[in-house]
Formats: structure tokens, C-alpha cells, sequence
């Protein structure tokens, strides 16, 4: 089964892990990360994802996103159909953010984020062929 994580949760890795569920979500995303290395699942990203990534005007974060997109064992590249796709889901959802989950849905089954709002406005787009979950309430779910 292919995955795919949007660049804000990696970027839980350097959050301020005092706030909320952060460090519950990194544990959950730390886990994700751990069942792709052992291979239980493969681990997606896309050209979207390095687009961003090296948008990041902080040299260490900038690689630091640069080191976990490596891990990835696909990239999806971006195609004229993901953009078309992507812009049918701009009124709902940012650019970045439709893009990504366009992308995602051409070679994943599962898509992570830790942005809430994005995540509940991608819960309601139809025909959506992709499940989009927070990590945390994924890992709770599936592997109590």
C-alpha cells in the first residue's frame, strides 16, 4: 500500500511539541515513518513536496525536509491531469495543499496530515480517491 505525508507533518518533527496533540501526532507520524522502513508500507512524495520544501527560506529546515523527502520510495511527478485535478479541488482547499492531494491520489491509498482544517475540508470534497487522515487518529484506529 502506498502513503503519502504533506509537508507539515514532517514539519512536526520540529514543532514545539508542548502544544496540544503535537507530540502524540509526531509519535503517530514517527510510527507511519517506521512501518514504511520495515516496508509495510511504501512511502510516497511528490514533485509539490520538494517545490515547498526548497520554498523554506530557513537553510536547516530546508534540509531537513530535503532529508525526509529522500526517504520516500517514489516521487510522483507532476502532470497536466494532477494540476487539472488539483483545481477542481481550489475553491475548498490552498493551492499547495490541492496540489498535494491531487498528486497523492494518482499512486497512494493513504494521505496524512496533521493541518486539521485541511484535513476536514478534504473529508468533504466528492469523489475524492484517496482517505485523508490525521496520523494520530489513523494509528489509533488501526493498530489499537
Amino acid at each position: 500500500m502506498n502513503i503519502y505525508l504533506d509537508n507539515c507533518s514532517y514539519g512536526r518533527y520540529l514543532d514545539d511539541l508542548s502544544i496540544g496533540n503535537n507530540q502524540k501526532e509526531l509519535e503517530a507520524i514517527s510510527y507511519i515513518l517506521l512501518l514504511c522502513d520495515i516496508g509495510t508500507y511504501n512511502l510516497g512524495c511528490s514533485d509539490v513536496s520538494w517545490y515547498e520544501a526548497g520554498k523554506n527560506s530557513n537553510p536547516y529546515k530546508k534540509q531537513f525536509y530535503h532529508n525526509m523527502l529522500e526517504r520516500a520510495s517514489f516521487r510522483i511527478t507532476i502532470t497536466e491531469a494532477i494540476i487539472n485535478r488539483a483545481k477542481t479541488f481550489e475553491n475548498n482547499i490552498r493551492k499547495f495543499d490541492s496540489r498535494h492531494l491531487a498528486a497523492a491520489e494518482t499512486q497512494c491509498e493513504l494521505f496524512f496530515t496533521v493541518d486539521e482544517d485541511f484535513n476536514k475540508k478534504a473529508q468533504k470534497l466528492d469523489r475524492l480517491n484517496i482517505g485523508v487522515y490525521n496520523p494520530l487518529y489513523w494509528v489509533r484506529t488501526k493498530y489499537r
